[in-house]
């Protein structure tokens, strides 16, 4: 018999576990729905395989692209399997729990929904109403319109899959099979795939809960779809602990990371980035994610150098084991990067501003295409950061050093000589993306002569070789510089145009490019007031470099820029590219630069060839009392940071066989061992 919802209908409050977890900082709620009404707003839940915005009309499988890229190749939006509702009962407020990595919804009449992403079931999405009383539901699986509307920079579009109904389902159980439209290019596979969903209004009853499954298995990870998808179901639906495992997993994942005291608003927002990072990338799932994670289809799904730049750098410190999927991801589609030079006749590697299934460039035919080449160097340069905080050999062997060997002889393909024995490399884009067709971006010259460096480097340690030709070119690469006003101009010929987002500025973090303390300022000072207020990423370079050069004052009102003035916004501290989660949504290249403006910036980490260094860290401006890094990796170990006002101490929590311990200014430091240190000091820490 079906529940009268009108008869247990109540004035509903919100739950006390939300309450009480909200004021650790470790959940986030509203019981006011109105911010339904902008779509971006919604609370993600994802794995790094599947992911979703609750109560939407897609999904998304990483790896799974849709449509040639002559058309603008974007990920594949599958019809949302869990987007379920209770009948009769309006929605009544919105949780996100980033410690365990899931999101509900509570009814006016009482009863609460849960949605959560399996993070060891990776295949496996799940939503679950916290009750086992019989309702009606609703079901809100998109289909394709005859018109439907392709993704765009921010838009996620309607040209769902189309599925197939296969005669394994039953009453209980729905089986479909589909494949994508078009393949990425001639040669690449047409993508196929089964899911697997519970039936409307025949949920599971497993411990308590009225629970609806979705799995999906794609030709990527499988040769026998169905079959694996159906088991797949068939022991989830038996289990009992499904939930129990899927939180104890992101409970462990959550130990690491970035807290603040005295703050909660900014320990809130510290911790959505995070989760926004996290939930769209996996320890077993060697694919990367977009602008916009893998929960929307911003910026159409693919792979942008926001990730080896922006995101990135998070995961190496705090998630090794998920950055290096970033990099396999990039090893693997190392042929289509090939295949980029050579189509304009260079030679090595060229990574593409859009990356998706095969590596090959698939914002076609663009100027982002033939111009906006730093992105190798980017790719180059999270490579060698991978060694350095590792020291993996066997990673800088066969992953790194092939990498980074082929963007140098794309770097060297790419220079002209000129007359003088310098070397320019001509007809770009900045990362200033407003600037293109320019010779010699600062920014870019530089990254292309550090992957020499890099390169050079890697060889010497593997005992190989490389071109005596590349030194030279090093030596002598043009990088504009003003003798007179001391600063780098963006590029040859650059007269103070407003600048779109981060630039020069680059220079000197992350890429620490060799300059005097002073010249790294006036870049600073100069392009402070030359880039306008726009993307959100941008100012948390200006706040890491205005703190490492003792500049304490600009350093806080930039980060004041980020994250007080412009972004995030939203009841779950949701990011935007531009403010008022504007642009593209769930915007983690923003997320990703907020969070290094905390770790680089306040707490003054660097990783360089020879150590990890912590340079006079303090917690954040603005009412923060204490700022704690967590679990962050170092050649194999683990070390805590706790910084005060006055007085930082590091902890060496674990390490492994090939480091046992490390030194910290020279003093060995043993396992469980602690070091406190004034807050005006450096420390320099090595094997």
């Amino acid at each position: 018999m079906l529940v009268s919802l009108a008869a247990v209908a109540v004035a509903v409050s919100p739950p006390s576990e939300w309450v009480t977890r909200a004021a650790t900082g470790n959940l986030m709620y509203t019981m006011d729905t109105s911010f339904t009404q902008n779509w971006k707003a919604m609370p993600t839940v994802g794995n790094g395989y599947v992911s979703t915005l609750i109560a939407n009309q897609a999904e998304y499988v990483a790896g799974v692209y849709n449509w040639a890229a002559q058309k603008q190749s974007s990920r594949a939006t599958f019809p949302a399997s869990t987007n379920i509702a209770l009948k009769g009962s309006d929605p009544a407020g919105y949780a996100l729990d980033m410690q365990y990595g899931t999101a509900e919804r509570i009814y006016a009449n009482g009863v609460r929904q849960r949605w959560y992403a399996h993070r060891t079931q990776v295949n496996l999405l799940v939503t679950e109403f916290l009750t086992t009383d019989s309702y009606d539901y609703s079901d809100g699986p998109g289909t394709r319109p005859s018109n439907c509307q392709h993704a765009s920079d921010e838009d996620p579009g309607n040209c769902y899959m189309v599925y197939t109904k296969l005669p394994s389902s039953t009453q209980y159980m729905d089986v479909y099979s589909g494949q994508i439209d078009e393949a990425e290019y001639p040669g690449s596979p047409l993508i196929k795939f089964v899911v697997v969903r519970t039936a409307i209004n025949f949920p599971l009853i497993v411990g308590g809960v009225s629970r609806f499954l979705s799995v999906r298995v794609t030709s990527l990870d499988s040769t026998n779809l169905e079959q694996d998808a159906i088991n797949m179901y068939n022991n989830a639906s038996h289990d009992a602990n499904l939930y129990q495992t899927h939180q104890q997993e992101w409970i462990s994942l959550t130990t690491a990371g970035i807290s603040v005291e005295g703050d909660l608003d900014l320990a809130l927002s510290i911790n959505s980035s995070f989760y926004g990072i996290v939930s769209a990338l996996h320890k077993d799932v060697p694919w990367d994610t977009s602008p916009g994670g893998l929960s929307t289809n911003g910026y159409w799904g693919n792979v942008f150098w926001d990730s080896d730049l922006w995101i990135y750098p998070n995961a190496l410190l705090f998630h090794n084991d998920l950055a290096r999927m970033q990099m396999q991801y990039r090893f693997n589609v190392r042929d289509g990067a090939a295949k980029n030079a050579a189509m304009q006749g260079w030679k090595g590697f060229q990574y593409p501003w859009q990356s998706a299934e095969t590596g090959q460039e698939v914002c076609y035919n663009s100027i982002y295409e033939y111009e906006e080449i730093h992105i190798s160097g980017d790719v180059a340069q999270a490579m060698w950061q991978m060694y350095r905080a590792t020291g993996d050999e066997q990673f800088l062997a066969e992953i790194a050093y092939p990498v980074l060997y082929n963007i140098s002889v794309f770097w060297a393909s790419r220079v002209v000589k000129n007359p003088d024995g310098s070397y320019s490399i001509n007809n770009v884009m900045c990362p200033d993306e407003d600037a293109n067709g320019v010779n010699n971006s600062a920014y870019t010259n530089a990254v292309a002569s550090q992957t020499f460096v890099w390169t050079a480097a890697a060889a010497q340690i593997l005992s190989k070789t490389t071109p005596p030709a590349w030194d030279d070119i090093r030596k002598n690469l043009r990088i504009p510089f003003d003798s007179v006003n001391q600063y780098h101009p963006e590029y040859e010929g650059y007269n103070g145009q407003e600048v779109k987002q981060a630039d020069v500025v680059l220079m000197g973090f992350p890429l620490m490019y060799p300059m005097p303390q002073q010249v790294y300022f006036n870049d600073l000072n100069f392009y402070g007031q030359h880039t306008r207020n726009s993307v959100a990423m941008t100012w948390a370079i200006f706040t890491i470099g205005y703190r490492s050069i003792g500049y304490y004052d600009q350093a806080a009102d930039a980060f004041n820029k980020t994250v007080r003035q412009n972004n995030p916004s939203g009841p779950f501290h949701t990011w935007g590219e531009y403010e008022q989660n504007s642009g593209c949504p769930n915007f983690l290249t923003a997320a990703g630069g907020f969070l290094q403006s905390v770790w680089a910036g306040f707490g003054g980490v660097r990783l360089t060839d020879t150590a990890l260094t912590i340079t006079q860290p303090a917690p954040p401006s603005g009412g923060s009392t204490r700022l704690t890094l967590s679990k962050l990796s170092y050649l194999g170990c683990l070390l805590t940071v706790d910084i005060y006002a006055t007085y930082f101490s590091v902890f060496l929590e674990s390490c492994g066989p090939a480091v046992p311990y490390l030194h910290v200014n020279q003093t060995q430091l043993d396992v469980g061992g602690y070091m406190k240190y004034s807050s005006q000091d450096n420390v320099v820490i090595t094997k």
